[in-house]
């Protein structure tokens, strides 16, 4: 249901379109804490975890025999 809502509101889609064709990691967290807590809950857990997955994947990267 969050993503049908994620996807139908006008201001969220605005403000996803104004990020850059590539955004950083930056600007993608920052858009991921914008949504408001209590309408996307769930969005915003797995946003925050694949963050943290995609940061554990890149450290590890380096440090590969």
């Amino acid at each position: 249901m969050e993503l049908l809502d994620f996807k139908t509101n006008l201001i969220l889609k605005t403000k996803f379109d104004t990020l850059s064709s590539v955004p950083g990691s930056y600007d993608v967290i920052n858009f991921w804490r914008s949504l408001p807590c209590a309408n996307f809950s769930e969005l915003r857990k797995f946003a925050y975890m694949y963050a943290v997955l995609k940061r554990h994947t890149h450290a590890n990267k380096h440090f590969r025999p």
